[in-house]
């Protein structure tokens, strides 16, 4: 089935039973759609711009929604009787609606006053604390000449090394500017560790995905576990420097330099 194909087949799951801690995809659906979606999907929702990783596993023959799911339950206050339609928009991708079980919609939340990102975690939910202090611009770019290059932001000296300001795109997975993923031959590289500045003995193993495009290569499985797992945030800027011998990124934060263009892919 060609891939444009793929795009807007949906299904229709009302929320019986134990969903809340995973839910049944039709066997149909997965036979016919399986090449759309791989071991996890992203959802996304017709009411608001927060987006989940769940994975897919296969439980006695049938497939199920489960790591992630009961988080996509707790976010949309999901209750028994609801019915929850899924739309393929793209690979390993889906939009849901909600219907509660009076048949209405789930409408958009109402317009609220608007807060600084920095009170809202990766996923957009807001949350108590205060801003991390910025880090001075020398913390970026000491050691070498700068240079920018669409929403990247490298080293002139040090081609394993590059900054860039995170989007809401990049909360389910990352993807790493050619360039550097060139240098470093991601391409071949099956996994990398990731460690957070100030917590260098909880590495993360993360799935490298080379696109099927051929010039991208992403961050996958694990990248979300890092993201929450050490605080990061969407609109902060953060520095990658990998060590080739260890397939090894440390990740802090850093200061956006002014010269720096903002991401927009």
């Amino acid at each position: 089935m060609a891939r444009s194909e793929h795009r807007n087949a949906s299904f229709v799951m009302p929320c019986l039973g134990d969903f809340s801690s995973k839910l049944f995809i039709p066997v149909k659906f997965m036979a016919e759609y399986s090449q759309a979606i791989q071991h996890s999907v992203m959802l996304h929702t017709d009411y608001s711009t927060e987006c989940w990783d769940v994975k897919i596993k296969p439980i006695d023959s049938d497939f199920y929604m489960t790591d992630g799911w009961p988080e996509f339950v707790k976010d949309n206050h999901l209750d028994h009787l609801d019915f929850l339609t899924f739309r393929l928009t793209g690979e390993s991708a889906f939009m849901v609606s909600i219907y509660k079980s009076d048949g209405c919609r789930r409408r958009p939340p109402s317009p609220t006053t608007s807060s600084d990102s920095s009170d809202v975690d990766g996923r957009g939910i807001k949350r108590g604390r205060e801003p991390t202090p910025e880090i001075p611009p020398p913390t970026l770019v000491s050691g070498g000449r700068r240079r920018r290059s669409k929403c990247w932001f490298f080293k002139e000296d040090s081609p394993l090394y590059f900054a860039t300001t995170l989007k809401p795109h990049h909360i389910t997975r990352f993807n790493l500017p050619q360039e550097f993923s060139k240098v470093a031959n991601m391409k071949v590289k099956k996994q990398v560790r990731l460690v957070y500045e100030g917590n260098y003995s909880h590495g993360i193993s993360v799935v490298v995905d080379p696109r099927p495009e051929g010039f991208r290569v992403d961050l996958a499985m694990g990248w979300r576990q890092f993201f929450v797992a050490n605080g990061l945030e969407i609109g902060r800027t953060y520095s990658f420097e990998f060590n080739l011998d260890h397939n090894l990124f440390h990740v802090k934060e850093v200061a956006c330099p002014t010269s720096m263009i903002s991401p927009s892919n």
